[in-house]
């Protein structure tokens, strides 16, 4: 056997160095002479940046090659072209002492909250103005596209900077996944299936990542929700990624049994509700359904543990039932659904359900106000009201305010029952006496409406008049309070007084109902006529009015009604379907199938589908099939 000498080990131990992969370095150089920049862009594409405006290159004191030079304490860099694991800085001292690197920090903006990054700090030779020397950290990893913030011990006449990209492999990012509405909806299988650590799943920078949405039973796939809705991609259930950042991603599903549910109910869950010792102990409790239902166990709705006799509106999509209140105490009151108590035509159930709201019993009678002869001006309408005789006729509280009033002190409520409907006027006022405040605040609310603010100002008798719309054909009530250590005088409630109708507009599936004039409340003056237009989704068409119109317009996507009575429309819309003349003897260019709501699914679908034939001539066949 031959021996190898010292001399061949290190001869091999040289060769064995020549195959080792080497990182190839990315220099920056400055390439041409600037003044006063606090910016500079290397031809790399990696930028600079300063606090100030310093960057300034000359001649003088280069290194490595480097044409120019500047002066640098601290700057950022941010990495266009290439990460980081290790960072050389040649140049010279500008000064007689070392010259050290004091920190290096990173960031994902410039801008932003940077964290110091830990490495091996090699020990600096920039000592001199005249000696070129370096001052270097390694063991980092920065991925590219980051920011990265140096401060040196000092100033630095600074030439080059050479950069040794981190390997891929020592770039790692993470994957996050959400399953909507929850998690028992379906699965989101990763492959590879990457590292588990907290948050989701690791991966080397640049891996490429299929993720597949598998629906759990009952269940179907939608969307990936973090993707551009419009992207036809985002319905597809398979993707594939590239890990070049962090990542987090979103799969929705939705259940694929149609099953009734309560859209509103009425009052709404944690209402409070103030009853006033004038008021009956009657309440009346409302719930709204997205489908006609039945009811399938008669004491299967409760209050407080206690069957009660709901009963159904004309096209079942309503329900409703009293609650006799307890008008001695403040009670909570809670209304329990039983599993399977209420169901629709199909007989699927609607899920157990419960709400709760809160009665709370006032000793003030609520005021009540009405019409006398004396309160009309005219025979027509508008009328004014006056609001009680407590204060004697033509007293004065202020320039712009005489006649009967009603005060409104401060941390006291006074509410008004209104029977009207349409416009309310109130025409403000403050006292004129020295007690009383120049400027206060009105606070309003009508019935559960979001309260307002009203700025009065004392004696200012063009802009002291509040305009509000009460919409509502019920008795309705007004409440007004006051920050102020004054009373606030009302004068005059001038009502529009209407008889009004309502129009419900129900939901619709693929399409929805445009209406002119609109109206927030849904309320309208007697005989108003009302516009109707039926508005198709893309791939739908209109198939006929429902509810109140189903006997009386049939088709039309326009139709004009006259609101002589409260109204509930709505409209049903359909997948087009329909064939386009074609020649018998074209090949056929592809098959897709679809649900009836529009989702495309795969040839294996069962029930009810729709298939769409696409031929070489360009004609489409469109057809409703059952899959068995």
């Amino acid at each position: 056997m031959k021996k190898i000498t010292q001399f061949g080990l290190f001869l091999l131990g040289i060769v064995l160095i020549g195959v080792l992969p080497v990182k190839a370095q990315t220099s920056l150089f400055f390439i041409e002479k600037a003044s006063k920049l606090d910016t500079y862009t290397f031809a790399s594409g990696d930028k600079m940046y300063t606090s100030t405006a310093i960057i300034t290159t000359n001649t003088s004191n280069v290194c490595n090659g480097a044409t120019y030079r500047c002066q640098l304490t601290e700057f950022i860099l941010e990495l266009q072209s290439t990460s980081a694991s290790a960072f050389v800085f040649y140049g010279t001292s500008s000064g007689s002492s070392i010259r050290n690197i004091k920190e290096i920090a990173v960031s994902d903006t410039k801008d932003g909250t940077y964290t110091i990054v830990t490495g091996t700090l090699d020990a600096s030779t920039i000592t001199t103005k005249e000696n070129c020397g370096t001052a270097s950290i390694t063991d980092i990893n920065i991925p590219q596209g980051k920011f990265v913030k140096v401060t040196l011990s000092g100033n630095v006449n600074l030439s080059c900077i050479d950069i040794t990209p981190a390997s891929s492999s020592d770039v790692k990012y993470v994957l996050s996944t959400t399953v909507l509405p929850s998690a028992s909806a379906g699965t989101i299988i990763l492959n590879p299936e990457g590292t588990v650590v907290s948050g989701g799943a690791e991966y080397a920078e640049y891996t490429s990542v299929t993720l597949t949405a598998v629906p759990s039973s009952g269940y179907e796939f939608v969307k990936w929700s973090d993707m551009n809705a419009e992207d036809a991609a985002a319905s597809n259930p398979e993707r594939v990624i590239s890990m070049n950042e962090a990542k987090s991603v979103t799969a929705v599903f939705e259940s694929d049994v149609t099953v009734p549910q309560l859209t509103s109910v009425s009052p709404a869950d944690g209402a409070v509700v103030t009853l006033y010792s004038t008021t009956t102990g009657v309440e009346t409790i409302t719930l709204n359904f997205n489908e006609s239902v039945q009811i399938a166990d008669v004491n299967g709705i409760s209050v407080n543990g206690t069957p009660v006799n709901a009963l159904l509106n004309d096209d079942a999509t309503e329900i409703t039932f009293d609650v006799n209140i307890d008008t001695e105490a403040a009670v909570t009151y809670t209304i329990a659904i039983a599993a399977n108590a209420i169901k629709d035509l199909s007989g699927n159930s609607l899920a157990a359900t419960s709400f709760a709201f809160t009665v709370e019993v006032s000793n003030e009678s609520l005021p009540i106000y009405s019409l006398t002869s004396t309160d009309i001006e005219s025979s027509g309408k508008p009328e004014w009201i006056s609001l009680g005789a407590s204060t004697a006729a033509g007293t004065s509280y202020g320039a712009c305010v005489t006649g009967y009033v009603l005060k409104v002190d401060k941390n006291k409520t006074t509410a008004i029952s209104l029977d009207k409907c349409g416009k309310l006027i109130l025409d403000l006022g403050t006292n004129a006496s020295n007690t009383f405040e120049n400027i206060l605040t009105l606070t309003v609310q009508v019935g559960d409406d979001v309260p307002f603010t009203k700025t009065i100002v004392k004696n200012d008798c063009e802009n002291n008049i509040l305009d509000i719309d009460v919409n509502n054909c019920e008795p309705v009530v007004v409440s007004l309070t006051t920050d102020a250590n004054s009373a606030l005088a009302i004068v005059g409630v001038k009502a529009f007084d209407y008889t009004c109708y309502k129009l419900t507009v129900s939901d619709c599936v693929n399409g929805h109902i445009g209406v002119s004039p609109e109206s927030v409340s849904g309320l309208y003056p007697e005989n108003t006529t009302v516009t109707l237009t039926a508005v198709a989704e893309n791939g739908y068409v209109f198939s006929g009015w429902t509810h109140d119109l189903v006997n009386v317009f049939t088709e039309g996507l326009t139709k004009d009604i006259i609101m002589d009575d409260h109204k509930t429309i709505g409209a049903s819309f359909q997948m087009t379907i329909g064939v386009e003349e074609s020649i018998a003897t074209e090949n056929i260019v592809s098959v897709r199938y679809y649900t009836t709501t529009g989702i495309e699914v795969d040839s294996t679908a069962k029930g009810i589908v729709i298939v769409q034939t696409t031929y070489e001539d360009g004609s489409v066949k469109t057809s409703k099939e059952i899959m068995r």
